[in-house]
């Protein structure tokens, strides 16, 4: 799973210059989030019923100092499912 997405690029056609000689029906580019210049975050949690699933996803960004910038992304899962050990 992809998290903490800036957007999804979609390239028709073609991309061999760029991407290499295996990109002949196009290319995905996938941008992550860049850190920002004000704080900010999230968090989101999510429950599934049938197999006791728990998913917890967040994100910190923010200014350490006035030129560095930082960005902290985490995902947590965990799920009963169909198997034991």
């Amino acid at each position: 799973p992809f998290m903490d997405l800036a957007r999804v690029e979609v390239l028709r056609g073609p991309q061999t210059i760029l991407f290499g000689k295996n990109s002949i029906a196009g290319a995905l580019n996938i941008v992550t989030a860049q850190p920002t210049t004000t704080f900010e975050g999230y968090l989101t949690g999510t429950y599934e019923f049938e197999n006791q699933e728990y998913i917890a996803e967040g994100a910190v960004s923010g200014p350490i100092t006035d030129t560095v910038r930082a960005r902290v992304a985490a995902r947590w899962r965990d799920t009963d499912g169909y198997v034991r050990n």
